[in-house]
């Protein structure tokens, strides 16, 4: 059983200066991952009576692109804590709801990347698709280069390659829109590829719902589960048992209100891709 919600948010300014902001503090927070090229995943934290002055540290105009401010949000029950985003703070303001203090964050995992950065350099057909990629991602300040799998193969291209312009998008275009950002880490996955690592457990217990199939991924909506990752594998054990089986996690949407006041609700939505061949593991 998962017991009392617990969280911790780490946030470090551009000038180096280090907040964190845990419990007894209420803090509502929202994520939403993908391994989907094209969707850059974002959170949106909601906190409740900040001290004034981390108010006045934490208003950020959401057209400062260039400034880089660091946001890790950790959560779970009791003394365990999971990192469930890793990004920078897009926009943070503060505003008074009848005698209570808000702040809100809304930050995104690889906009900052996406945003920032340039490059501008020839390949030879000598080069394969995994050297380009490499280094087109070394052309993006702040993010770290994860597993990449077949879309970004040794392989050769049929001819060279002049890259003027913006990194990532060349980087889907080079692999076929199948290279996505999570955690500040830039991976390349087939649709049948997945991140090694142990095999998560969806039981019937902790689902809220049964799945429901939509445009070929099952949706299942469970209480809040921070443990998930996208681009791993889930084994769905469900009610509905023709759908009981292995899945590529496509999607995750956290949702989860934290305070020591109230309960509210905390759920993880998690989007199952449904696939024709056998999952590959794909490692480091």
């Amino acid at each position: 059983m998962k017991f009392i919600r617990n969280y911790e948010i780490r946030i470090t300014t551009p000038d180096g200066y280090a907040i964190t902001i845990k419990p007894p503090v209420s803090c509502q927070i929202e994520v939403e991952q993908s391994v989907k090229g094209s969707s850059i995943s974002n959170a949106s934290v909601t906190i409740t009576n900040l001290a004034p002055n981390t108010r006045a540290r934490l208003g950020k105009d959401k057209f400062t692109k260039v400034d880089y401010w660091q946001i890790i949000i950790l959560a779970g029950y009791e003394k365990t804590l999971i990192e469930i985003f890793r990004g920078n703070i897009q926009e943070g303001f503060s505003y008074k709801e009848k005698t209570e203090w808000r702040t809100k964050l809304e930050c995104y995992d690889g906009a900052y990347q996406v945003q920032n950065g340039f490059m501008a350099q020839t390949f030879t057909k000598e080069n394969s698709i995994k050297q380009m990629v490499i280094q087109s991602i070394k052309n993006l300040p702040q993010l770290l280069e994860g597993v990449l799998g077949s879309p970004a193969s040794d392989a050769a291209p049929a001819r060279g390659r002049v890259i003027i312009g913006n990194p990532y998008n060349e980087i889907q275009k080079m692999t076929d829109g199948q290279a996505f950002i999570a955690g500040e880490t830039l991976y390349v996955l087939a649709d049948n590829e997945v991140l090694e690592g142990e095999v998560f457990i969806l039981s019937a217990e902790d689902n809220k719902t049964t799945p429901k199939r939509r445009d070929g991924y099952l949706e299942v909506e469970r209480i809040f589960s921070p443990e998930l990752r996208v681009g791993r594998i889930a084994e769905l054990r469900s009610l509905v048992e023709k759908y009981n089986g292995q899945y590529k996690i496509f999607g995750i949407k956290h949702s989860a209100m934290f305070s020591q006041a109230e309960a509210g609700d905390a759920t993880t939505t998690v989007s199952l891709f449904i696939g024709d061949k056998a999952l590959l593991e794909v490692k480091s």
